[in-house]
């Protein structure tokens, strides 16, 4: 796991995804898409913490955008204003073709929020959930490929499917 000390002296992990920082990468720009710098300046313009950046295309799990931003907030109404101030701030982008209008999904009272554009995916917990439900753990330790067959067979009984 390779670390990178930002400039406003937050560590940010990356897993096997090491980018060199550039300034002119850090600020949403009218009529693109975010980049992770500029998702990450964001989040800790917010007061957001424990930011990590994993590319989740290369951990293997498909089923997830290409990258994940996890971070902690405080509460759940700090995550709450957070991720709406992040939407807020994507739909002034007025990106051309996007396939989605940002939004939040989770409610309001909830601490596990989730918001997604193009193919990042940003995951704002609060601090004592992201304690107890490490996620990023379950990622990195993904299940044997038994456990995986077992689940298929599983789902097949249930479900008929073939």
């Amino acid at each position: 796991m390779a670390k990178k000390q930002n400039k406003k002296n937050v560590k940010i992990h990356f897993i096997n995804f090491i980018k060199l920082y550039n300034p002119a990468l850090d600020k949403f720009i009218f009529g693109e898409y975010p980049t992770v710098e500029a998702m990450v300046n964001f989040l800790e313009s917010n007061t957001l913490k424990d930011i990590i950046v994993v590319p989740t295309h290369k951990l293997g799990l498909q089923h997830l955008k290409e990258t994940s931003i996890l971070c902690s907030g405080f509460n759940a109404k700090h995550i709450y204003k957070s991720a709406k101030d992040l939407v807020v701030e994507l739909k002034k982008l007025k990106i051309p073709y996007l396939p989605f209008t940002p939004t939040i999904f989770g409610r309001r009272d909830e601490e596990w929020l989730i918001v997604e554009i193009g193919e990042i995916q940003v995951h704002l917990f609060t601090e004592s959930l992201r304690k107890d439900d490490d996620l990023l753990e379950r990622w990195l330790d993904q299940p044997s490929d038994d456990f995986i067959e077992w689940n298929r067979r599983l789902n097949n009984k249930y479900y008929g499917k073939k």
